[in-house]
Parts: C-alpha cells; sequence; structure tokens
C-alpha cells in the first residue's frame, strides 16, 4: 500500500514498484541458514528468528521435513566444506564467492530415516550444532579471559567432533581426510 502512493513517479523498468530480485517472506520468517557469499572460511549459521540480511548473504531455508537444518549447518561449516567451496567456489581475490548456484551444488550427505545408524547420526550432528551455537553466546557474554578461554576450548572440541562425524558421513580415508584439513 505504501509503494502505491508512488507507482507514478517511479521509473525503474523492475515495474511496478522498482523492487529487483525480491525474496519470499519465508526466507525472513522461517527458520533457515545464513551464510555470507563471500568467505575465507564458512560461516553459516542456524536461525530461527525473523531475521532480514541484504544480498551479501545466502538464506537457505529448509523443503524436507525430515532434515534439521542444524545437520546441514554442520556439514556447510566442516573441514569438507571449507575443502570444498574453495574447489568449486568463484575466486575473488583471496574470498570465495559462493552463491545459490554452488550451494545447490555442495555434495549433501543423504540420510536414510529408516536406517537407525543413519538416523543417529543426523541427530548427533544436530546436537552439535546446538552446543556450538550455545558456546558462541556463551563466549560473547564471557566475562573473564579464564571464561574466555573455557568455552573457546569447548568450542574447539565441538569443531573436531563435528569434523569427525563429517569424516563419518562421507566415509574418508585418513588420507583424504589429511587432504581435507589442509594437511
Amino acid at each position: 500500500e505504501h509503494l502505491d502512493k508512488y507507482k507514478k513517479i517511479i521509473t525503474s523498468s523492475n515495474a511496478p514498484y522498482g523492487i529487483h530480485r525480491t525474496r519470499e517472506q519465508r526466507f525472513f520468517t522461517a527458520p533457515k541458514i545464513i551464510g555470507p557469499n563471500m568467505f575465507d572460511e564458512p560461516s553459516f549459521t542456524y536461525c530461527e528468528e525473523e531475521y532480514y540480511v541484504n544480498f551479501g548473504f545466502n538464506v537457505i531455508v529448509g523443503h524436507s521435513a525430515n532434515y534439521d537444518l542444524r545437520y546441514l549447518t554442520g556439514i556447510l561449516n566442516s573441514k569438507v566444506g571449507t575443502f570444498w567451496f574453495n574447489l568449486y567456489g568463484k575466486k575473488r581475490g583471496v574470498n570465495n564467492d559462493v552463491g545459490v548456484g554452488v550451494l545447490r551444488m555442495f555434495p549433501v550427505h543423504a540420510i536414510n530415516f529408516n536406517n537407525p545408524t543413519d538416523k543417529a547420526q543426523h541427530n548427533k550432528m544436530v546436537s552439535l550444532v546446538e552446543q556450538m551455537s550455545a558456546s558462541y553466546k556463551s563466549l560473547s557474554i564471557a566475562k573473564s579471559p579464564q571464561d574466555k578461554e573455557r568455552v573457546e576450548r569447548q568450542i574447539e572440541v565441538t569443531n573436531k567432533a563435528i569434523n569427525s562425524l563429517v569424516y563419518e558421513l562421507y566415509e574418508l580415508s585418513d588420507e583424504e581426510i589429511k587432504i581435507a584439513e589442509g594437511k
């Protein structure tokens, strides 16, 4: 209604309101993964709150009732994710430009929810990502250097557990793990 008042004076070819590449409301209101388009290392974040971002960010919303977006968040932020984005992201200086096209190619490990092992791995990843999120919240409010150091150690331990689980999901050999870790 607000834009209707200015419809006659908007000169953009993106009729009727001059809005270029609008996004559906669900990308801002539904549970989602948010991550920058440009990065050296991935830093995707799971978000349940209503949150608005510009086109400098990727927004991933779920389309499967079975998969929890936190499962994907863990994989995207893993060493395997970093390695993959370095291979397939567009190079822009020292960073990777990762848009929707690149994200759609990302090889997400499929979970067979009828298989108890697969389901347990999915749930373990969700739990680890929840732990990581809680640790980062604790880090942001830590007061003393000792508290910060303790939380940073928790983050490191959780990060190693996520990476180990991703190596297990993708059935990587020791040699492939070394490559993913840049060794």
